[in-house]
């Protein structure tokens, strides 16, 4: 899930500068140019929320344009970015697995990420109205011989009973640091330093 924002953040010329907390989108100034978005693979040029609505340009990262639009329907301050973030990396376990956000094609193709259970309960919102990414994540379920999930208010698949959903602890030294303050976009393990810096829900 990291790669595919920083290999994202790349495409869309977003440098670590660009990623600082303050930050505001680009797209939502009047300084970006037509042949700019035409040049982006379709799934990420920019909706005409992204175009009117100021915002941090972590929310362009997403290859979802549903997923940014409800992003952007809702203030800032209204939900835990940085939480999000984190349960988009997969922070959390469900029954033996780690949940999450999986991408298993390019960074910027939607048809290669997969949601799964735990983050489609605790996140219905953020993932309601996006039916490509539902059949994305269904296709994927099936390659494993798993149930195809409803995005909704009850996510659990039918026949895996009772979801279950447990914060996993951070491992020292097998993940950066991670403060719920911010969300960390990209880490360069070799070098050990951020790539794009941190994000903040503020």
């Amino acid at each position: 899930m990291t790669r595919a924002l920083v290999a994202n953040a790349k495409i869309l010329g977003i440098t670590k500068r660009l990623m600082s907390r303050q930050a505001r989108s680009r797209f939502a100034s009047t300084g970006v140019e037509t042949a700019f978005i035409d040049s982006l693979p379709p799934s990420l040029q920019p909706t005409i929320f992204q175009l009117t609505i100021p915002h941090h340009p972590w929310i362009d990262l997403i290859p979802v344009p549903e997923i940014r639009d409800n992003l952007l329907h809702l203030d800032v301050n209204s939900y835990d970015a940085a939480q999000l973030c984190r349960d988009m990396r997969g922070f959390q376990e469900v029954a033996g697995g780690r949940g999450g956000v999986a991408v298993w094609g390019q960074s910027w193709d939607p048809h290669g990420w997969e949601i799964s259970p735990a983050f489609a309960q605790k996140w219905p919102w953020v993932v309601q109205r996006c039916e490509h990414l539902l059949k994305s994540t269904n296709y994927w379920r099936g390659t494993r011989g798993e149930p195809p999930l409803q995005f909704g208010h009850d996510v659990s698949p039918s026949q895996d009973g009772p979801l279950r959903v447990e914060e996993l602890e951070q491992e020292r030294g097998s993940i950066p640091q991670f403060k719920l303050s911010s969300c960390l976009v990209g880490w360069d393990e070799p070098q050990g330093h951020l790539l794009w810096g941190r994000l903040s829900s503020n």
